[in-house]
């Protein structure tokens, strides 16, 4: 679970839509302040924008391929972070 801010969120989920759309699947994000069931699909950046985002919020994102879980990751929204170096410890752990 990383804790990152809600810019650094949206940097990073702006990779994994390019990713998601590389590997010809589908970006999912829960917002775990909601019900299981208000898992949006992220297509664009713009999508980020229903899942409502405030410090604290725990956010689970996944990549489906087929119908198979292919990248999970956790977020924790926080007001401040090092930004840089959490970038760094993300992006290196994504696939190419």
């Amino acid at each position: 679970m990383h804790k990152i801010t809600k810019e650094l969120f949206i940097e990073i989920m702006a990779k994994y839509i390019t990713l998601a759309k590389k590997w010809k699947g589908e970006l999912v994000a829960l917002n775990k302040v909601k019900d299981e069931s208000d898992e949006i699909v992220i297509s664009n950046i713009k999508d980020i924008d229903y899942l409502k985002i405030k410090n604290g919020n725990m956010i689970e994102v996944t990549i489906y391929v087929d119908d198979e879980d292919e990248l999970f990751e956790g977020f924790v929204i926080v007001k401040e972070c090092n930004t840089e170096e959490m970038k760094k410890k993300i992006l290196s752990k994504m696939p190419k």
